[in-house]
């Protein structure tokens, strides 16, 4: 009824032959080369019938100029369409007037290459594709690790800190506002809760027992004072302290966790997960479904890893545990070294150059998103809050 209404006043109108059920079963091709203008109903069915037509026109020679009007805008009520605006019309004349008029009002639909990069501009201006900032400014800005649809790992030795990292960055990351999702493999949850309150409070004590045994009202007033940040925050962390997850069981809460909106997704530490046979069949698999997921989804992952068994204190791409799909399929890739001893360093900081100390190294093994690969970052992670402090990058190592 719809292309009868439009015909009848001189608007050459075409539908496929089984309505908006299956467009592929009708031949386009005599559309190659026009100007079409798609008037979709103002519902669910009618807006997928429309991509899918828009799919198909775009695969004809040469490519026709689309360009779609959307019914919302048009103030249909749910499942109206065309026929229900001209019904209210009175007089040919007046009918084509209005619909043409309507279509002035369509926007064009930019397929192919160029329209891919048009796309990606567009997101930028509007702010839709922007990396999420790290809690410490030039980690951020010379990695950009946190664009929408990037992967990034973060190794280290054990007891170099990567879960406080980690943990210190998704809390920063919470108070922003931002949906987040993270997967503790080591432990439950009301052990990294439990950390996160210690660095929240800025005291360290909180992790010890015989502490907290003795110190009962200072516990309790930290953990009433922030119960609201603790229930919130713990709900975006899921935990596994009992059992071993397998690849897919990960990549699956990953793909849920996605669905569900969130920004930022990570793992800590994928070394955990269950391998059977043919563990760089698994990495790549594993790899390959995190970028699908970050790229679908418009999120970013993380994931948490340590370095190869048998490694002599070198620190490098190579050095990684797992498959070389970790590398090829991350964006960025940043390692966490720990000195014993404090190192001296020489350092670029909004100041000028400045020689400091520091208990942490983070090397930016890669960054594909930002200039900042082979960089070092001078930090220091006090132990009496477990926080880092980013003392900048670092020129020179004395």
């Amino acid at each position: 009824k719809c292309t009868d209404a439009l015909n009848e006043i001189g608007i050459p109108a075409v539908t496929s032959h089984s309505g908006a059920t299956n467009p592929h079963r009708t031949d386009w091709t005599l559309l190659a080369g026009k100007t079409v203008y798609l008037w979709p109903d103002n519902d669910a069915v009618g807006l997928d019938y429309a991509s899918k037509v828009i799919s198909i026109l775009s695969g004809l020679d040469p490519k026709p100029k689309i360009y779609q009007l959307d019914p919302a805008k048009l103030g249909l009520e749910p499942k109206e369409d065309c026929f229900d605006i001209l019904a209210e019309i009175e007089g040919q004349k007046e009918k084509a007037e209005a619909a043409e008029h309507i279509l002035t009002l369509a926007e064009p639909i930019e397929t192919g290459p160029a329209a891919e990069l048009s796309k990606l501009h567009k997101a930028i201006i509007e702010g839709e594709y922007s990396a999420i900032d790290f809690p410490w400014q030039n980690l951020s800005s010379l990695t950009q690790a946190l664009l929408p649809g990037a992967v990034l790992l973060i190794c280290g030795d054990p007891g170099s800190t990567k879960s406080f990292f980690l943990l210190e960055a998704f809390a920063y990351w919470y108070e922003q506002g931002i949906n987040l999702a993270l997967y503790e493999l080591e432990e439950d949850r009301a052990y990294h809760l439990n950390r996160a309150l210690a660095q929240r409070i800025k005291n360290s004590q909180l992790l010890k027992p015989d502490w907290v045994r003795q110190n009962p009202s200072q516990v309790r007033e930290a953990f009433n004072k922030n119960r609201d940040f603790l229930e919130g925050f713990g709900c975006s962390i899921s935990d596994a302290p009992d059992k071993q997850l397998t690849i897919d069981g990960l990549a699956s809460w990953a793909e849920d966790r996605a669905k569900d909106g969130c920004r930022i997704i990570a793992a800590d530490p994928v070394t955990m997960l269950q391998q059977e046979r043919d563990t760089w069949l698994q990495d790549a698999a594993l790899m390959e479904r995190m970028k699908t997921i970050a790229r679908q989804y418009a999120c970013s992952i993380i994931l948490v890893t340590h370095p190869k068994k048998g490694r002599k204190k070198a620190v490098g791409l190579d050095e990684l545990a797992g498959g070389t799909a970790y590398t090829r399929f991350s964006q960025s890739v940043l390692w966490i070294q720990h000195h014993s001893k404090p190192e001296k360093s020489m350092v670029w900081t909004p100041c000028g150059r400045e020689t400091i100390t520091h208990n942490k190294t983070i090397s930016i093994l890669k960054s594909r998103n930002a200039p900042g690969a082979g960089k070092k970052l001078a930090f220091d992670f006090c132990g009496d809050s477990f926080c880092l402090n980013e003392k900048g990058i670092i020129l020179k190592e004395t």
